[in-house]
């Protein structure tokens, strides 16, 4: 937000050096970033008298900054998949560029997806042996329906091209078997960017562990306009995760969203068509 406007009891009345009175309205007057009143282009030339006038109104509480416009709703953004995982994505927004046309802003996606105390026997379970089959789906599946039947070790394995999919193979905790068991991404909207899969917390006497799926990326300068239409790109950078969608009543000139980040909520998990997708709305800064 690069200015606000001036609220008081009224226009300011001064006097120039040929003894001329002046009434400056409101409107000519704002207040930047570093707090200070500004005067409009226009009054230019009488700024060596008027600016001391502002700066001791402003001291005497007779002038102040307004409050800043309400904050417009943008676009929309909702997880790929449904289930309570996409509750972990998030969205950040930096270095906005609103003078630029079209206007850009740096974007980061991010997701962690953390399923402790799981078993051999139940992570196919937890996470599903198809895309959104299980109880708690989330960037990727268990690829085989049989259930693994060896420890994974402690590592981070990134999932790597396999044919036309994407896959990990987990290392294995016995000295047999190298792969404990094999993900897949739960789409191929991967692109260049790659997940990871971390194995952790590895109990060997009560046959469980952790597994942390993890993705993110981050693009400079991506023009809003063009976020809302990566539902219709299957090799953009984000939508691995998320569909965007303008909101209703946005502007068609999009202004860069507030800076910061927003965190995708209400996703639940369930059977079929009870399973609900996390959503956020972004909007303006």
């Amino acid at each position: 937000m690069s200015s606000l406007p001036a609220i008081g009891t009224g226009s300011v009345s001064f006097v120039d050096a040929n003894g001329k009175q002046h009434e400056v309205p409101l409107s000519l007057i704002t207040f930047g970033a570093n707090g200070a009143p500004t005067l409009s282009p226009t009054l230019s030339n009488y700024s060596l008298t008027l600016t001391p006038l502002l700066n001791a109104l402003v001291q005497q509480g007779l002038l102040q900054p307004g409050p800043a416009p309400a904050p417009i709703p943008l676009f929309t953004v909702k997880a790929l998949q449904s289930g309570s995982q996409g509750n972990s994505i998030s969205i950040t927004f930096a270095n906005p560029a609103p003078s630029a046309t079209p206007p850009v802003i740096d974007v980061s996606v991010t997701a962690t997806q953390v399923y402790p105390n799981l078993s051999l026997s139940s992570i196919g379970t937890v996470l599903g042996t198809a895309p959104g089959a299980g109880t708690m789906p989330g960037l990727a599946y268990l690829s085989s329906a049989a259930p693994p039947t060896v420890m994974p070790s402690a590592s981070s394995t990134t999932f790597s091209a396999s044919g036309p999919v994407y896959t990990a193979n987990i290392p294995s905790s016995g000295s047999g078997a190298t792969t404990a068991f094999t993900l897949e991404t739960a789409n191929t909207n991967v692109d260049t960017v790659m997940p990871t899969a971390q194995i952790s917390s590895v109990n060997t006497s009560a046959s469980t562990f952790t597994l942390t799926l993890s993705w993110t990326n981050s693009v400079p300068a991506v023009s809003l306009a063009s976020l809302t239409a990566l539902t219709n790109a299957l090799t953009n950078d984000f939508n691995f995760l998320l569909t965007f969608n303008a909101s209703s009543g946005a502007p068609a000139t999009f202004p860069p969203p507030a800076v910061g980040t927003v965190t995708l909520t209400g996703g639940v998990d369930g059977a079929g068509s009870a399973a609900v997708p996390a959503t956020a709305t972004v909007a303006s800064g």
